[in-house]
């Protein structure tokens, strides 16, 4: 919606808002860029009207602008990045396995019990029966209550062990946008490792969007040319709680997307895009971590 209305909302730095306040700035905003277009266009229209009419032959390529990176055939250049010729800070910066784990340690139980954990949860409602169900065999969850609606006889459902209160996901959200980062950047040598990485180094991943999905919370970061303005290069989705559907431990996973093969304009590539690399964190107790990458 912010894009909508002409607001680059990757150069915002965004704190615990929530979608719903989002959405209201993007509804309440005035948005001057597209008015601006509009007027431009206006003016432009009846100059380019007399000159078709003087020249039969006017071919609006005349008209096309030119980019200054067209020659690059699409392909992600560092200098394009917000953090061009911007150091590093290894000192203080904390690497993303190291913020990922202690996120994980903290709030991973809480972002599995606060999800989504039964059909009838939608637009942030929970379900008033404080009881919930889930499949030992397929990880399918249902309240007690949506359970005498639907056929669940070939499920083995048990009794989801809750922690206490089942945490409120509105106070949750606020929580987990206050306890991650607004912006990461990818650490030293990640852009080697990764394929079609190359000048990401450059480029900060900007918070856009938190959602509560089945069994976890998503965050999703960003990485866009121009501070902004431009195309989308990259992404970073993190997911915190069940990261895997039969898996009773809760954790953490990272998933690092470049667009680069998609968006040059050399035989780009056509279909899926696949994930570009994985970070799982599992958390198995309260003093335990395991770690994977792929």
């Amino acid at each position: 919606k912010l894009l909508l209305q002409g607001i680059p909302f990757s150069r915002l730095l965004l704190g615990p808002e929530s979608e719903v306040q989002l959405s209201d700035l993007a509804g309440n905003a005035m948005s001057v860029p597209v008015v601006c277009a509009t007027l431009l266009a206006a003016i432009c229209a009846p100059q380019l009207r007399r000159e078709r009419e003087n020249g039969k032959s006017l071919s609006l390529t005349k008209f096309a602008l030119h980019q200054k990176y067209d020659g690059a055939n699409g392909a992600v250049l560092a200098e394009r990045g917000d953090l061009y010729d911007i150091e590093r800070d290894t000192t203080s910066a904390a690497s993303l396995e190291a913020m990922l784990a202690d996120i994980a340690s903290d709030l991973a139980s809480d972002a599995f019990y606060s999800s989504v954990l039964c059909t009838c949860e939608s637009s942030g409602r929970t379900t008033n029966n404080p009881t919930l169900l889930e499949c030992q065999g397929c990880g399918m969850c249902v309240c007690h209550e949506c359970s005498g609606r639907l056929r669940t006889s070939s499920h083995d459902l048990k009794e989801i062990d809750m922690e206490g209160d089942r945490p409120d996901p509105h106070i949750f959200e606020r929580k987990l946008r206050c306890a991650v980062p607004s912006m990461l950047r990818l650490g030293e040598g990640w852009e080697d490792k990764i394929d079609d990485a190359k000048g990401l180094e450059a480029y900060s991943f900007q918070l856009q969007q938190v959602d509560r999905n089945k069994g976890h919370w998503c965050l999703t970061y960003g990485a866009w040319e121009d501070h902004g303005s431009a195309r989308q290069v990259a992404e970073i989705r993190i997911t915190i709680g069940r990261i895997g559907t039969l898996d009773r431990n809760v954790g953490i996973a990272a998933y690092i997307r470049c667009y680069a093969p998609a968006i040059r304009t050399k035989d780009p590539l056509r279909g899926t895009l696949l994930d570009s690399a994985r970070l799982f964190i599992k958390i198995t107790n309260k003093k335990n971590t395991d770690m994977g990458t792929t």
